[in-house]
């Protein structure tokens, strides 16, 4: 994986003016074009609405503004990991221990290798927790406009819901992720150039705007060809034949409407969203164990509130200003609903309880009185509030002690009302789920921006 660019493209790149020059050792000055999803109409057209797996849309910003960056030129250099987050300095430290490691191993230059070397040297935050988080990540090398980032106050909430290494873990990932993928659009954008200035080829305009066919007045319908987007997520997570873009969802009858805000930079490498055969995979969006609802086994959060799931969103295109960012909406018929074992535990003594022994991760004396909810024969969602700084701050009191001091403001609040979130608890109901909302999920995209995002 290399996506070395060629003289020969690199001339084509800067007479297209997506190449602006050299900026500094080691990085080029790229157009923010490279940033904004390029689109076409394509030939081909579904025979059927129900043939699409989802539907997106793309969220274009108020005054979007076109910025400049300075970008890799390779993606095996320091330079690379200044762009994960590090500082000069501590970037070839780390880039040197794996470039020696790489030459003794005779294996080809791996950046997903080069990542464990960069979480390596983030994993010293777990002995430096009694300094505030800016000066932690400060002492392991990264840089203030992400440490920044990180902390940002307006998501004071969500960042004491996990552990400070959990958000630089997650931001470091988003940003090898988002570097691998702006690198070889580059590359595939000096293909096509080079093609066309030969007469060989022909290629999508990259630019700012997203073109919509007649889809903007109505729905697509079997007769239109399907409008593709070669946004740079697309080539893994939304294959071309089954998905269609669209101004707004349909909004089905009977149905229960839930979100999720992320980055898809985040998602494993290994997994794609929407598979090749149309199959919608939710594994992908899976979250580990130790969650509010999941004490030993994966699960899968939603929220039932559309700005719950914004401020995901927005926190992570503040950590990761080159990363497209996505709301992710699913329509699940009533009947499937109603068919589960749902179980809710709103905030009270037993939610206090069962949110620390889950956070704790705390296996030893586990309250009885909770087996149920973490048996799948006998749960399938649990629904409740969202909690913040319970593993933070509760870690060495008593069960009693929790309760006294767990209050109200250990709850994630979006605009002035407790978040709320439902917990899919076990992968047979995040299997039947997946069945249940193939051709009712939307994605609304969000294209980076490389200002703040308001």
């Amino acid at each position: 994986m290399s996506f070395r660019l060629t003289v020969e493209e690199v001339d084509a790149l800067t007479s297209d003016n997506l190449l602006l020059g050299h900026s500094k050792p080691g990085k080029r000055k790229v157009s923010g074009a490279l940033l904004t999803p390029p689109s076409s109409v394509g030939s081909r057209s579904s025979s059927s609405s129900s043939t699409l797996s989802a539907s997106i849309s793309i969220k274009q910003p108020i005054a979007p503004t076109i910025a400049d960056f300075d970008f890799p030129q390779q993606l095996d250099s320091p330079e690379a990991v200044e762009f994960l987050g590090f500082n000069p300095e501590v970037a070839k430290i780390i880039f040197d221990d794996w470039n020696q490691e790489t030459i003794k191993s005779g294996l080809e230059p791996d950046p997903y290798v080069l990542l464990e070397f960069a979480l390596g040297r983030a994993q010293n935050l777990n002995d430096l927790s009694d300094r505030p988080p800016l000066i932690a990540m400060r002492d392991i090398g990264i840089t203030r406009h992400v440490a920044e980032a990180i902390t940002d106050p307006r998501f004071t909430n969500i960042f004491e819901s996990e552990s400070l290494y959990f958000w630089v873990e997650d931001t470091i990932k988003v940003n090898l992720a988002t570097l691998v993928r702006l690198q070889q659009r580059l590359k595939e954008c000096a293909a096509q150039i080079v093609q066309v200035k030969k007469g060989k080829g022909k290629r999508s305009k990259v630019e700012t705007n997203v073109a919509v066919s007649a889809a903007e007045s109505s729905q697509p319908t079997p007769s239109q060809p399907t409008i593709t987007m070669d946004t740079e997520s697309d080539n893994r997570h939304l294959p071309e034949p089954h998905v269609a873009v669209i101004v707004k969802p349909t909004i089905h009858p009977n149905h229960v409407t839930l979100y999720k805000g992320k980055a898809p930079a985040d998602i494993d490498p290994t997994e794609q969203l929407i598979q090749d055969d149309g199959t919608l995979n939710l594994i992908s969006i899976l979250s580990r164990s130790g969650g509010d609802f999941n004490l030993d086994r994966d699960a899968w959060y939603f929220t039932p509130e559309i700005g719950t799931a914004e401020q995901y969103r927005l926190f992570a295109a503040t950590r990761n200003k080159t990363a497209e960012t996505w709301i992710i909406q699913i329509q699940i018929p009533e009947t499937f609903m109603n068919s589960l074992k749902v179980k809710s535990l709103w905030f009270g003594h037993d939610f206090k309880k069962f949110v620390w022994f889950n956070r704790l991760r705390k296996m030893k004396n586990y309250p009885a009185q909770f087996e149920e909810l973490l048996d799948p024969a006998k749960t399938d969602i649990i629904r409740g509030y969202c909690s913040t700084g319970v593993d933070k701050k509760y870690s060495k009191m008593s069960p009693h002690e929790v309760q006294e001091r767990f209050t109200e403001e250990n709850l994630i609040w979006t605009a002035g009302r407790k978040a709320e979130q439902v917990c899919f608890t076990h992968r047979g109901v995040a299997n039947a789920l997946a069945l249940q909302v193939t051709g009712k999920t939307h994605i609304e995209i969000h294209p980076p921006i490389l200002s703040d995002p308001e």
